[in-house]
């Protein structure tokens, strides 16, 4: 009675357990002679190749495998070692980076997966500093490279390269399409920002008199029974993150407001809405100490930097720009 295809798959895979390459290469071949596309069977066949260094049918039978589960974590490991191998190195990064990118959590796999996942890790670090050491000598090495040289093209080989992160516009409720995607603009696109500094201590001044009247603020997120809720969170979690408004969108030219009156006379002659009619909107916000809900889109990539002190100042985190090191993290005005 010859056996079944079940019965061949276990007697390779006992043999390859056992370190017995050759006779369970010879098992699973004929039991993918009766099952070509079991990929359990194709996938212990490829490391039986490549444990007897046949790598052409080691990558057969691991293409054949991605091919039916292209989200498969042993066979992208694998494709990754044997591309390498073949000294295809941005290949194997770019296998080992697929793979790092679907493996769950350490303590969710079996140890030797775990393993091969720290592995590819280790691999993709190793194989971009290669990379980007071939890169900049070729770049360097070429006449153009003086002359492409701006501000634009060294923040394109630092995305490249994994050094920043493309930061994209995600807006929630209304997008105005065909803005730059622009992380930071430059202070020359603000020529009012002199004056507005200029007054940070008398605004200051004023804002810590009103904060000792905190019903003067209201939450950021309210809700409101006659819409979906926009998150899950009860009054104590909306009240993590208020605003006051002390020029609550008003037009340019328009009445001041009651909140902060001081504050209305300092910044009205500011062009701050250079075209008539158009709307402006001054906020103070209030952090409580923690992490702000994430709904709060416009202080999300500003996370406290540590809590506020007894004196009510907090450390404001402002996104790094690698090519000014002046930006890194600011200390914002202490709420």
């Amino acid at each position: 009675m010859q056996p079944t295809p079940k019965q061949l798959q276990h007697q390779g895979l006992a043999a390859l357990q056992a370190g017995r390459y050759p006779a369970a290469r010879e098992a699973l071949e004929a039991a993918l002679r009766a099952a070509p596309a079991d990929a359990t069977t194709l996938m212990a066949l490829a490391y039986a190749c490549t444990h007897l260094a046949d790598h052409t049918a080691a990558r057969a039978a691991v293409d054949a495998v991605l091919q039916a589960e292209p989200r498969n974590l042993r066979a992208l490991l694998l494709k990754g070692d044997l591309v390498w191998a073949a000294g295809d190195e941005r290949a194997a990064a770019a296998f080992f980076r697929a793979a790092v990118s679907i493996a769950p959590a350490a303590d969710a796999m079996p140890e030797d997966l775990s393993k091969a996942v720290d592995r590819a890790r280790q691999a993709i670090a190793r194989l971009a500093g290669s990379f980007e050491q071939t890169l900049l000598q070729h770049l360097r090495g070429s006449p153009a490279w003086a002359l492409a040289r701006s501000s634009r093209f060294d923040q394109s080989l630092e995305l490249l390269l994994g050094r920043k992160q493309l930061y994209l516009q995600e807006p929630r409720l209304y997008c105005f399409p065909e803005l730059p995607h622009k992380q930071f603009f430059e202070r020359e696109a603000f020529p009012w920002m002199d004056a507005l500094e200029a007054q940070t201590d008398a605004i200051r001044d004023e804002l810590l008199a009103v904060l000792r009247q905190p019903d003067r603020f209201s939450p950021y997120l309210e809700s409101d029974e006659t819409r979906p809720a926009l998150y899950q969170g009860g009054a104590a979690e909306q009240r993590r993150l208020e605003r006051l408004l002390p020029v609550a969108q008003r037009r340019a030219g328009g009445r001041p407001c009651r909140q902060l009156p001081a504050h209305h006379g300092r910044i009205a002659g500011l062009a701050l809405a250079p075209h008539p009619g158009a709307l402006t909107q001054h906020s103070f916000f209030a952090a409580a100490p923690g992490r702000t809900h994430s709904a709060a889109s416009r202080l999300r990539q500003h996370a406290l930097d540590r809590p506020p002190a007894a004196g009510g100042a907090a450390g404001l985190r402002v996104p790094r720009r690698q090519r000014d090191p002046n930006l890194g993290v600011r200390q914002g005005l202490g709420l």
